[in-house]
Order: C-alpha cells, then sequence, then structure tokens
C-alpha cells in the first residue's frame, strides 16, 4: 500500500502562506509516536511564535506612531503659541508712535534735534572719595558684598 499524505496550509500575518504536507501511513509514523508528537508540538510552537512576533511587531509600530505623533502635536502646540505671540507683537507696530519707541528702546537712536541724555550710576564711585585708592580689605568686603547681593 502506498504511502498517504495529508495537506495542511497556515495562514501567518506577516510572513504568508505555508503549506505543509504530512504522511499518514501507519506503517511510518503510528498514531501515538514520540516523533509525531515532537513534530505537532514543534508545529504549534512554530505557529504561535510566528503570531506572538507578529503581534510584538504590530504593538511596537503603534507604540512608535504614537510616540512621533505626541512629539509632533507637541513641537505643533509650541509653533502655534509662538506664531500667536508674534501676531499680538506685529499688532502692537501697526502706529508709527509704537514703532519709534521700540526703535529708541531697542537700537538708542534718536529724531534730528532731539537730545539724549544718559545717567550712568556707579555705587563704588560714590562709595569712594576721589583720588583715593581703597585698601586691600575694602577691596575684599566690596567684592563681597557685590557677591552676596
Amino acid at each position: 500500500m502506498a504511502p498517504q499524505i495529508a495537506c495542511m496550509t497556515f495562514f501567518f500575518p506577516n510572513i504568508g502562506v505555508i503549506t505543509a504536507g504530512f504522511y499518514t501511513d501507519s506503517t511510518i509514523m503510528n498514531r501515538h509516536s514520540p516523533v509525531k508528537k515532537f513534530l505537532r508540538v514543534g508545529i504549534l510552537f512554530a505557529a504561535f511564535s510566528l503570531f506572538a512576533w507578529g503581534g510584538y511587531n504590530k504593538a511596537y509600530q503603534a507604540f512608535t506612531t504614537f510616540r512621533e505623533k505626541r512629539a509632533r502635536d507637541e513641537r505643533l502646540l509650541i509653533l502655534e503659541e509662538r506664531s500667536n505671540a508674534l501676531g499680538e507683537e506685529l499688532q502692537k507696530f501697526d502706529n508709527t508712535a509704537a514703532i519709534e519707541r521700540e526703535a529708541k528702546e531697542r537700537f538708542n537712536l534718536k529724531r534730528p534735534g532731539e537730545k539724549v541724555v544718559v545717567i550712568l550710576s556707579d555705587e563704588r564711585s560714590a562709595e569712594t572719595k576721589a583720588g583715593e585708592n581703597p585698601s586691600l580689605w575694602a577691596r575684599v568686603w566690596d567684592a563681597l558684598k557685590a557677591f552676596f547681593k
């Protein structure tokens, strides 16, 4: 009697379709053969491993996509806040008086005919008299006072 072959087809999501053929003739392997049990367990383990690996890959892909989306959303929020702040600042400069005031503050500009008065305050020069050199201890004391201010 010729050996009979049974075919089984397995579908794996990440691999594709696998067709396996098994001998069913009782002369080659009987029903309770250890080889047959080993093959069954091996095939079940391989199928489970492939499904688990595919699930892990899908979960990792979803997590990575979620993390990238969250980073993009945070970046978008920061850019929207910056855009709103710049828009408000731009609205402040609708009139020439605001532009003139900002130019004077930022760039120390003046109009023709204007006089600029600069007041300098130096606390150390007020404490020491003109022409007097402070002692070493006075300089150390001044440095300590300036450090802890």
